[in-house]
């Protein structure tokens, strides 16, 4: 019995034929052409997911760190209750510092500007935090963490809300220290800036910090 060939019998031959990749021949362009429109389409779409995935896990990363900030900001203010009078917000949280922010008007002056004390206060602190957030984001246990000297060098004047930039400047050598004695000091250097200024130096921080294990 013979059947009215209508395409659909070679089109299914071709469809099959296009799967062995020996198989070159003239006839199969067009279903080539389609699977490999394909093929780009399902890259496409395995890119975007994968920038969907990275971008969400960036995020989650983000919210972390500021649930981190908070955290931190609450312990702070009650271990150290004069803290609370300051004013200040965790801006910046990374291994090797910290960045606080501060408004103006807590801290203004009879000159209309930032008073000399708070902003040297607001330098320790920060210092103070990039220290003890370094060591415990290496999980390493600490007792004593105390300022021993510092120096305050004050630039221009800071006349609007003003943020404090603190960084460990001896990283390797405090680790080495306090692997082998149980005892560190820290050198860190401190940046007073406008936030929308931030090439603009200020006041410069410089200051020593003992840590210990007992």
């Amino acid at each position: 019995m013979k059947t009215r060939n209508n395409g659909m019998g070679r089109g299914a031959a071709v469809a099959q034929r296009t799967v062995n990749p020996l198989v070159a021949s003239s006839n199969l362009a067009a279903p080539a052409i389609f699977l490999k429109k394909a093929s780009i389409f399902s890259r496409l779409f395995y890119f975007y997911f994968l920038l969907f995935a990275t971008l969400t896990f960036l995020h989650s990363l983000a919210i972390l760190g500021i649930m981190d900030a908070k955290q931190y900001l609450t312990e702070l203010t009650q271990s150290i209750p004069v803290t609370s009078n300051l004013d200040v917000d965790i801006i910046d949280l990374s291994d090797h510092g910290v960045t606080l922010g501060a408004p103006l008007g807590t801290h203004i002056n009879y000159e209309g500007t930032a008073f000399g004390g708070s902003l040297n206060t607001i330098c320790i602190l920060a210092c103070y935090l990039s220290v003890h957030h370094f060591f415990r984001s290496k999980s390493i246990s600490f007792q004593s963490l105390v300022i021993q000297d510092s120096t305050m060098n004050y630039i221009k004047p800071v006349d609007a809300n003003f943020i404090t930039v603190a960084h460990i400047e001896n990283v390797e050598s405090l680790l080495k220290a306090y692997e082998r004695r149980s005892i560190a000091r820290a050198q860190l250097i401190c940046h007073v800036k406008l936030p929308n200024k931030s090439d603009a130096i200020l006041c410069t921080f410089t200051g020593r910090f003992v840590i210990s294990a007992q």
